[in-house]
């Protein structure tokens, strides 16, 4: 026989198991408590599993986006020979301002040269030179814009490659962050089960109650045994006399 019972005052469960022997109270009084704490566990595995598995599927998915869009970025790379278009664009423009620099000097000094001295044999090399450098400056133009080859023409894929990474690895913080809150809250919604007192073997068998039992049978007869003399002496004294 198990019985359990709450202690309003405490709060506490109180759980009392009655069997033929001590021994078999005990046994059975360990394997509830046992299977009790088997059980608060399922409850604290099967509220912790759902919140947890649904923030660690995020971050997979998370992860995921990054590793896609990191092996995207690295093909795009490989397939147009470029590290960084917008850097390697303005490295370009840097050269074609250097030589656009350096070509307007060199006009200022032909046209110097022309007025000082239209027949100055450097002239010719002088010109030369200067359309050197405008072929140049063309060359590098051409490398940047311009041109269905041109860096960019390429640079709107490239960042919008970049765009992904950098959001994918946006989303993979927060749904790390997210995994953090959710271990962090099932932690505090767990519950515990917490043995205040050990079962413990009894001394002296509480039940049957044979003296009791017996005392109660024995004042039982009793009774019916003065009953019964009531009902003969009453009988005797009413029967006619012969």
């Amino acid at each position: 026989m198990v019985g359990a019972d709450t202690d309003p005052a405490s709060g506490m469960a109180l759980l009392q198991v009655k069997a033929f022997t001590a021994n078999d109270a005990y046994e059975m009084n360990e394997r509830l408590l046992d299977l009790s704490e088997q059980l608060v566990n399922r409850l604290n595995q099967r509220a912790e599993g759902k919140a947890i598995a649904e923030a660690e599927r995020r971050v997979q998915e998370a992860e995921s986006r990054v590793r896609n869009a990191r092996v995207a970025i690295s093909a795009f790379r490989n397939s147009q020979s470029l590290i960084d278009p917008a850097k390697q664009a303005t490295g370009v423009l840097d050269v074609s301002n250097k030589l656009v620099s350096e070509q307007a000097a060199l006009q200022a000094q032909l046209d110097l040269m022309r007025r000082v001295a239209p027949r100055n044999p450097s002239i010719p090399a002088l010109e030369g030179r200067i359309i050197a450098v405008g072929r140049g400056i063309a060359q590098q133009n051409g490398r940047a814009v311009g041109t269905p080859t041109g860096i960019a023409s390429k640079l709107s894929a490239y960042e919008k490659l970049n765009v992904e990474q950098e959001f994918a690895t946006q989303m993979l913080t927060a749904a790390n962050t997210a995994l953090e809150q959710a271990r962090t809250e099932a932690a505090k919604q767990q519950f515990y089960l917490e043995r205040v007192v050990e079962p413990d073997r009894a001394d002296l068998p509480a039940l049957p109650e044979r003296l009791k039992r017996v005392l109660i049978i024995f004042g039982a007869l009793v009774c019916l045994y003065f009953i019964g003399w009531m009902i003969v002496v009453g009988v005797l004294e009413h029967s006619p006399e012969d």
